[in-house]
């Protein structure tokens, strides 16, 4: 068992793991590992998390004003769209874990995973109808949504199963979206990408 020390932080903050040298060597008279004594060392490497998600924003044009500053740049920055741009996400995950090499290695591939984005909960309100008047504050752009897997569109608020479509109220229009991605093997990354029209 390996007992990391407290505050300790997450792998996916370091993109790395934790390497922990075990070695095992024929013991002599003289205490400790020496140079002619027969050996092996083994790395282990713990992580404390291996999947990381990105999630990052760009404005485009679309049929509103010209792009301002660096708000045409994939970032976290907040973004100043006007009525007309589209406000185009892209998650970004990576399996941050070794790869296969030598012999008897585990891996640890991500399984089933999931990317979850709903527009009128969990701190997104891109589907939601901010300032009350009687209009979503953005649209699905249709054939926008692209991702590794299957991409689920939702509907409605709340939401149910639907499909990919565009409208100017919850009920006609995408709330969330699931790219359903499988599994993410070792040192794998991938993106789901999707755009709104801001209304």
């Amino acid at each position: 068992m390996v007992d990391l020390p407290a505050g300790t932080p997450l792998s996916t903050d370091i993109d790395r793991g934790f390497p922990v040298p075990i070695t095992a060597f024929v013991d002599d008279a003289i205490p400790g590992v020496q140079p002619e004594e027969p050996q092996n060392t083994t790395i282990n490497r713990v992580y404390t998390a291996f999947l990381t998600l990105r999630k990052e924003s760009r404005i485009l044009q679309g049929t509103g004003p010209a792009v301002q500053g660096a708000d045409g740049t994939f970032s976290t920055d907040e973004k100043q769209p006007q009525t007309g741009n589209i406000i185009e996400y892209r998650i970004t995950y990576t399996n941050i874990s070794e790869a296969q090499s030598g012999t008897g290695n585990v891996i640890l591939p991500a399984s089933n995973v999931q990317i979850v984005e709903n527009g009128i909960a969990n701190g997104n309100n891109w589907a939601l109808d901010n300032d009350t008047n009687g209009v979503i504050d953005t649209s699905n752009v249709v054939g926008s949504a692209t991702g590794t897997g299957t991409v689920q569109f939702f509907n409605g608020n709340p939401v149910t199963l639907g499909t990919d479509q565009t409208g100017t109220t919850a009920a006609t229009d995408v709330t969330q979206y699931i790219n359903n991605v499988g599994t993410v093997q070792p040192t794998v990354n991938g993106t789901f990408i999707f755009q709104r029209r801001v209304n």
